[in-house]
């Protein structure tokens, strides 16, 4: 039984990225992998955290990278995993306004509480 279905995490790869993966919408045993900078591949241990925290007793987990809009910066990648976790939450598809990204995550966290990212439907 797939006992997670509606799951979603942002996950530290590597030590120095960040990215998002959800089952909102899917079936057993697949997972929306969402990663700004455009991976095809995850090493095995994120793949086996990920299968880990889905909490399925299915022997493989399809990752399925899910096509996003990519980041320009080399530390952009945390605030771009936190959007889409927002956007998934909202149920939205939007494409990010990237110069106002940073200072909406913070008034988000001054404010305590999060919100869409300043983006176009």
């Amino acid at each position: 039984m797939w006992r997670d279905r509606n799951s979603l995490q942002i996950l530290n790869v590597s030590n120095s990225h960040w990215l998002t993966y959800s089952t909102i919408g899917c079936q057993p045993g697949v997972v929306n992998i969402y990663d700004s900078m455009a991976g095809k591949d995850l090493p095995n241990r994120t793949k086996e955290q990920i299968t880990s925290l889905v909490c399925t007793p299915l022997k493989q987990v399809n990752l399925r990278f899910m096509r996003v809009q990519k980041q320009n910066g080399s530390n952009d990648c945390g605030v771009f995993a936190l959007a889409f976790a927002t956007t998934l939450c909202n149920g939205e598809s939007v494409t990010y306004h990237k110069h106002r990204m940073r200072k909406h995550l913070l008034d988000c966290f001054v404010n305590c509480k999060m919100e869409m990212f300043p983006s176009t439907k």
